[in-house]
C-alpha cells in the first residue's frame, strides 16, 4: 500500500473507534515509507525489533524514551525517521557519554525495554484494564445475559 493510499482505511478505523471502548490493532509495515501524519495518528505503538518488543506507549514520548537510552535525534530527522533508524545500527547515532552503555542487539533493547520506567507503568495500566473489564467468560446468547453483559460494561 502506497502512503497515500494508506491515510484513507486507517483514517477511518480511527474516527470510527474512537467513540467506543475498544483497541484497534494495526500493523504498519515499512513505516519509512508512510506519512508522518499516519504514523503519529494512532495513540500507542509497539516497537518490534527480531520478534522483541522494546517500546509501548505513545509515539512523541518513543523519542524521550530512545534519547534516554543514549541515542541521537539526527538534525532535521522527524519523529517516524528517528525511530525507525534506530532498527538499523548503522544509522543508530550514540550520544556523548553513553557509547559503552546502550543497547545493540535485539536482547539487549528488549532488556532495556523490560527495566524500564515506562514498562513498569504499562502493567499498571494493563491491571487498571483488566480491573475494569468485566470476564467474558462465555458469549452471551439470551437477551438478559447481552443486557447485563453491557450494564457491566457502563
Amino acid at each position: 500500500m502506497a502512503s497515500s493510499s494508506g491515510m484513507s482505511p486507517t483514517s477511518t478505523t480511527k474516527v470510527r473507534s474512537d467513540p467506543f471502548p475498544l483497541h484497534i490493532i494495526c500493523s504498519l509495515l515499512l513505516p519509512f515509507v508512510l506519512p508522518k501524519k499516519l504514523t503519529l495518528r494512532y495513540y500507542d505503538r509497539s516497537f518490534l525489533q527480531a520478534d522483541a518488543q522494546i517500546y509501548f506507549g505513545p509515539v512523541q514520548s518513543a523519542a524521550q524514551y530512545f534519547h534516554e537510552l543514549g541515542f541521537e535525534r539526527p538534525l532535521r530527522a522527524t519523529t517516524p525517521d528517528f525511530l525507525t533508524s534506530l532498527t538499523n545500527p548503522d544509522e543508530r547515532i550514540t550520544r556523548e557519554g553513553f557509547k559503552d552503555s546502550v543497547p545493540r542487539s535485539p536482547d539487549e533493547f528488549a532488556n532495556a525495554w523490560k527495566r524500564s520506567a515506562q514498562a513498569r507503568q504499562l502493567l499498571v495500566d494493563i491491571q487498571a484494564f483488566n480491573d475494569r473489564q468485566p470476564p467474558l467468560t462465555a458469549k452471551p446468547t439470551t437477551s438478559s445475559e447481552k443486557n447485563e453483559w453491557k450494564d457491566k460494561l457502563k
